[in-house]
């Protein structure tokens, strides 16, 4: 009778240690899922924060090709204009007075 009372208890107690090391187990992949969730976490928003880099960059980039293509359109016009009043100034200046100066 005693053996099997001994036997009863070492399964008791082999069944705590294994209820314990369960336990354990548990509590340390909870930490580790907590750790890998936070390691995701970080690599996706490093290559979101890598990518909005990329994606600042090239509008930056397109941004100048555009301001360097206007440039270059407005001092075309301005070149125009001032070429256009250069070859009339006098004579528009000449009609101005004329104009101004002619009594009716």
């Amino acid at each position: 009778m005693d053996n099997i009372i001994d036997k009863l208890l070492e399964i008791d107690r082999s069944a705590r240690e294994m209820v314990e090391n369960a336990s354990k187990q548990r509590e340390s992949s909870i930490a580790n899922l907590a750790a890998v969730k936070k390691e995701i976490d970080m690599t996706a928003m490093n290559e979101a924060r890598a990518k909005a880099e990329e994606y600042r960059k090239q509008a930056k980039a397109d941004t100048e090709k555009l301001k360097n293509a206007y440039a270059a359109e407005y001092e075309k016009n301005r070149s125009a204009l001032e070429s256009t009043y250069n070859a009339g100034c006098s004579s528009w200046v000449d009609a101005i007075v004329e104009n101004c100066t002619r009594v009716n």
